[in-house]
């Protein structure tokens, strides 16, 4: 069976573009993530097996925050942590019921 993985950049403050994103905007004033819909799509319907979410040195203040619009509560399992210089990597496996 294919693992379906997943991942993800975040601000620091839990945002994954800043402010004022949108057509000819990319991804608003200091934002420089993107995907998520899709991501967000995916895990809600049970798609992804495995996701990395990936913490950026940066607080961005506000935006479109990185679990705005599930669904339902999701269960995640740990599955490690990685750190380079710019960014925490952290590893989950979604629980799907």
């Amino acid at each position: 069976m294919t693992k379906v993985l997943a991942g993800i950049t975040t601000s620091v403050d839990g945002y994954i573009t800043g402010p004022h994103d949108g057509p000819g905007q990319r991804l608003g004033e200091g934002g420089e993530m993107g995907g998520a819909d899709i991501i967000r799509r995916a895990v809600d319907t049970g798609l992804v097996d495995e996701l990395t979410i990936i913490i950026a040195p940066v607080i961005l203040g506000g935006g479109k925050p990185l679990f705005d619009g599930f669904s339902s509560s999701l269960d995640l399992e740990r599955l490690g942590v990685r750190q380079s210089r710019y960014a925490t990597f952290i590893d989950y496996r979604v629980k799907h019921p």
